[in-house]
């Protein structure tokens, strides 16, 4: 069992936890049983949030040390959103739908309370630029329309910190149903900044765009609805946004999981 647990410990983020949840911990029995392994863990997370460089240092020079910084794709509130599209075949084509959510915009409790505020849009029957006029200094340019056969997502930074921009790893959850049992089917991330000059982050692409937006005709039999629309008519598209902020001391790269 202590094996088992040490194998677990590894993959949890606990500075990603508050200082509350940490010291609720403490209550667990698991941790009565086993407290060098938990209470340990349990100590880095709250150096973090003290911002005890030294210690932060210390568990960064140890094997695999700068993954205990790293945010995982966490469906906590403080982190994430859901966004639904309701009624989904009767959606029309080009349309979108918006969801607005905030997030705090740091990790450590030492670095203040500060939160950002995210639009999310979804387009998930193609994108439409209608035709317009560009004015230059050589005169008025006329653009033709364009429309994008993808499904795309974009997500907006409204308010960046004071530093002016943000450093953010984005996680887009998509459901979908196998056999009946409604999953996280697909799962697309991002490290991104965000600034005043680059607010906003394109997933094009997010679905694959035929097989979400089966005909009218095919989706009258359950056998050929979208695997990735759920609920009771399975008409319901749903996607859960992660926004997770970086710091220097995050890893840059995610390891894969191996299963022993």
């Amino acid at each position: 069992m202590e094996v088992l647990l040490e194998e677990v410990m590894a993959h949890i983020r606990f500075p990603m936890m508050s200082p509350r949840q940490l010291a609720d911990l403490l209550l667990s029995p698991l941790t009565k049983h086993y407290k060098e392994i938990i209470v340990e863990r349990m100590a880095i997370g709250m150096s973090f949030h003290a911002g005890q460089k030294e210690r932060i240092e210390e568990v960064l020079s140890e094997e695999g040390g700068r993954l205990l910084f790293t945010p995982r794709l966490y469906k906590a509130f403080s982190w994430s959103s859901l966004l639904s599209v309701e009624n989904f075949p009767s959606l029309a084509s080009y349309h979108s739908r918006t969801l607005v959510f905030s997030s705090h915009s740091c990790l450590a409790e030492h670095a203040g309370d500060h939160v950002c505020e995210w639009v999310v849009d979804i387009f998930p029957k193609g994108v439409w630029f209608k035709k317009f006029f560009l004015i230059v200094w050589q005169g008025t340019v006329e653009v033709p329309e364009n429309v994008l056969k993808t499904v795309r997502l974009s997500v907006t930074c409204k308010d960046l910190p004071m530093e002016g921009e943000m450093r953010a790893r984005v996680g887009i959850l998509i459901c979908g149903v196998q056999a009946n049992v409604e999953h996280i089917m697909k799962v697309v991330e991002r490290n991104h900044r965000f600034s005043r000059d680059d607010m906003v982050l394109n997933f094009d692409d997010l679905i694959p765009f035929d097989e979400l937006n089966k005909p009218l005709v095919e989706m009258l039999g359950s056998e050929q609805t979208s695997p990735y629309l759920s609920g009771r008519n399975r008409d319901i598209l749903k996607i859960h946004i992660v926004v997770a902020p970086l710091t220097d001391i995050c890893s840059m790269t995610f390891p894969h999981f191996s299963f022993k």
